[in-house]
């Protein structure tokens, strides 16, 4: 069996006729529409929280903005761990480095960083 989808004006129609200005009941609703009570449950509480199917337009800009920054700013903890972790490499005494007694260079271990592509 499909889910059936019902638009917003279908739904904001149905929270309207439930409001206290029209006193008709959810078992009234439920029966004139064939919908189920759980459904226009969940669409007056999505309504009274402004959730769901009735976020305004704002709201949806500003969480897909929320999305985007979050990304960001783990891309860029992720960029500031690598490099702490080559400056730590870089910074070893000697060990890698370059030898000042005898001028000797030894080998010195490279980090390549590669970015992710997005």
């Amino acid at each position: 069996m499909t889910r059936l989808k019902y638009d917003k004006e279908f739904k904001q129609t149905i929270v309207d006729l439930l409001s206290i200005e029209n006193p008709k009941s959810i078992d009234e609703i439920c029966k004139e529409y064939s919908l189920k009570k759980p459904s226009v449950y969940r669409w007056l509480k999505e309504f009274k929280t402004e959730t769901g199917s009735f976020k305004d337009e704002a709201t949806l800009a500003l969480e897909k903005e929320n999305r985007l920054l979050k990304k960001q700013l783990n891309d860029a903890k992720e960029e500031r761990d690598i490099l702490k972790k080559a400056v730590s490499i870089f910074s070893v005494s000697d060990k890698y480095g370059i030898d000042s007694s005898k001028n000797i260079q030894k080998p010195i271990l490279l980090i390549r960083c590669v970015n992710r592509c997005v």
